[in-house]
């Protein structure tokens, strides 16, 4: 059964000590993103160090359904909304409380771990309560996002879909989504099917055949981007051939216009800020993993600023991105700079 709204509108969830000073903590981040159009850059530092101290102290760290009724509680106290949207938003409480369940344990994977499940999930609310601040959100969207965060990598055994010799599209998001499918209740199963176009899009890697082809993460954005329907129409029936893989009949404009499209554009975002805004030392800590987990990758400044400056650039295009991440990614690259132009060989991650 849903939660009721009002048990959303007391202080805090409750949660047992350690998690609580950690949650509290965020909350007060949520707020500052929910009520603000802008924030400082101290915002940025301070969500860093709560990952680092949820990294470091495993006993801090807050469930992943206590992270989404947290989130929550601030956009039901501090979005735009009104109470009809927020009842109606409802009905998709019990699939974000299943999948967040079945997505709360341990991954081993370096870089595709459990902290990146989390930080992409702590992201992703925080773009979807910004958007609502800017542009508008429901909390259908809001939810979609916290529950497409949680399910995004799950079962992901590290590297990319660009790895191996197949080069297979969706291959390990399809692969998380079919882990969760497995689980869930069946009274949710039908509603869960949408979760799998969302989770496709997440895919940064241009593991085709044809490298005129767009990435999904690249053809998400050039959607959302098309200035006509004609546009969406090429986008489809070119680059987006291999959505046929999910099914025959997938359409890119309706899909893009519906109330699953822009929380699909928000996971997308938030699967790449942790290391794109929240500084040089988390961006080159995360290098260091993804380096483990692909060795062709070097452990260096210049893979973090090579990844940041020509993947990440362009990609953050909701109003929420372009307001909390956009302008920490520039300073991102710009440090960077500094550090390759002043010591070209530096070496190992920060701790």
């Amino acid at each position: 059964m849903a939660l009721p709204v009002s048990s959303l509108l007391s202080d805090l969830p409750q949660v047992p000590a350690p998690h609580h000073d950690s949650l509290t903590r965020l909350i007060e981040l949520w707020r500052d993103v929910a009520q603000h159009e802008t924030v400082s850059t101290s915002w940025h530092d301070n969500m860093a160090a709560l990952f680092m101290g949820w990294r470091n102290n495993p006993e801090t760290v807050p469930s992943l359904p206590n992270l989404i009724k947290a989130g929550a509680h601030v956009f039901v106290r501090n979005a735009p909304a009104s109470p009809q949207d927020i009842s109606e938003g409802f009905a998709d409480w019990d699939m974000a409380m299943s999948v967040a369940h079945l997505c709360d344990h341990p991954q081993d994977a370096p870089y595709h771990s459990h902290h990146h499940t989390r930080e992409v999930l702590v992201m992703g609310i925080s773009l979807a309560l910004h958007e609502a601040r800017l542009e508008g959100l429901n909390f259908s969207q809001f939810l979609k996002v916290a529950t497409g965060a949680c399910l995004h990598d799950i079962g992901h055994p590290g590297g990319n879909n660009g790895s191996g010799e197949d080069h297979i599209p969706f291959l390990l998001e399809h692969r998380s989504f079919e882990t969760i499918a497995s689980q869930l209740p069946e009274t949710l199963t039908e509603g869960f099917a949408p979760f799998k176009v969302m989770n496709s899009f997440t895919d940064f890697s241009k593991a085709y055949s044809r490298p005129d082809l767009f990435s999904p993460a690249q053809l998400l954005r050039a959607a959302f981007n098309a200035k006509s329907d004609d546009e969406l129409f090429f986008l489809q029936h070119y680059h987006g051939a291999n959505f046929s893989l999910i099914s025959p009949a997938f359409n890119l404009a309706s899909f893009i216009k519906s109330n699953w499209g822009k929380p699909t554009l928000l996971l997308a975002e938030a699967d790449i800020s942790p290391s794109a805004s929240l500084g040089i030392d988390f961006s080159r800590l995360m290098t260091h993993y993804v380096s483990e987990e692909v060795p062709a990758i070097p452990d260096s400044p210049k893979s973090a600023y090579g990844f940041l400056k020509f993947a990440c650039n362009g990609m953050f295009i909701s109003k929420a991105a372009q307001s909390l991440v956009a302008p920490a990614l520039n300073r991102c690259i710009h440090n960077l700079e500094q550090v390759i132009e002043s010591s070209p060989t530096s070496g190992t991650a920060p701790t």
